[in-house]
């Protein structure tokens, strides 16, 4: 796993109890392991605590695993951040 895969696998095993050990980068979130909506909506919430992101709504349903939420929220921080800097 990357350093940001990492990141993620923390925060899904905090809210979902779920070993971080257990956690593979490319295993969908909702079918490998029943993670419901609610719990879904936490752990994008801490990923945008976490990388001081925002996450628009239309990006929930397509982001299942962990590197694709990495992925996402080292792209919407490379964006904030540029954005800030103009």
């Amino acid at each position: 796993m990357t350093d940001d895969e990492t990141r993620i696998a923390a925060i899904v095993s905090r809210i979902t109890h779920i070993p971080a050990a257990q956690l593979s980068p490319v295993a969908d979130l909702r079918v490998d392991f029943n993670i419901d909506s609610l719990a879904g909506l936490q752990i994008i919430a801490a990923v945008e605590a976490s990388y001081a992101i925002e996450v628009p709504e239309y990006h929930l349903a397509d982001y299942t695993t962990i590197r694709d939420i990495a992925e996402l929220a080292v792209t919407l921080s490379k964006e904030q951040a540029a954005t800030d800097d103009a």
